[in-house]
């Protein structure tokens, strides 16, 4: 009888952590920076020595995007974002997400992964809904305009940091 209790109990500290960590679903922000050529005012990425992907873990917040081996070249950000429904991110245009060079917050509607491929037709001022589109998931959005702003991210923070938006 003794063996049999202390075989579960073996067997419960094994499998229990693991369902619990296999349940917590991983929360990133993906940024991915190319240059941009123009072409009839629509851009679109090119290939060169600079462009690449920089990970944010959804654990932890960037006052500062200096990191980023590319964070100094020419061009503009796209990104993708996984986590649960709600999850929550700003990104600042300005470092030590300061708010005098724009802002972006973006809330997850759902488990899917979303994708904001152009961040220069961004609609102003109030949240924003906007459907998944080719197996992407749906998202709300609140932007704070600057100029270039899809150039110049420089910091990123996690959850809700504001009282009041104007």
């Amino acid at each position: 009888m003794k063996s049999k209790i202390w075989t579960f109990i073996v067997i419960s500290t094994l499998l229990v952590p693991s369902f619990v960590f296999a349940s917590k679903e991983k929360v990133e922000l993906t940024l991915y920076k190319a240059p941009f050529f123009a072409d009839n005012f629509n851009f679109y990425p090119a290939r060169s020595r600079c462009n690449g992907l920089f990970s944010v873990d959804g654990e932890k917040n960037y006052s500062s995007l200096r990191d980023f081996v590319y964070f100094y070249c020419n061009g503009g950000y796209t990104f993708t974002l996984d986590g649960p429904s709600n999850t929550l991110v700003t990104l600042f245009g300005n470092p030590d997400y300061r708010i005098d060079w724009g802002y972006l917050i973006v809330r997850k509607t759902n488990d899917k992964r979303i994708w904001l491929k152009d961040l220069n037709n961004l609609k102003q001022g109030g949240w924003q809904t906007v459907e998944g589109k080719d197996g992407y998931g749906d998202y709300q959005y609140y932007y704070k305009a600057s100029p270039a702003f899809s150039e110049k991210i420089a910091s990123v923070k996690w959850g809700h940091w504001w009282n009041k938006l104007n």
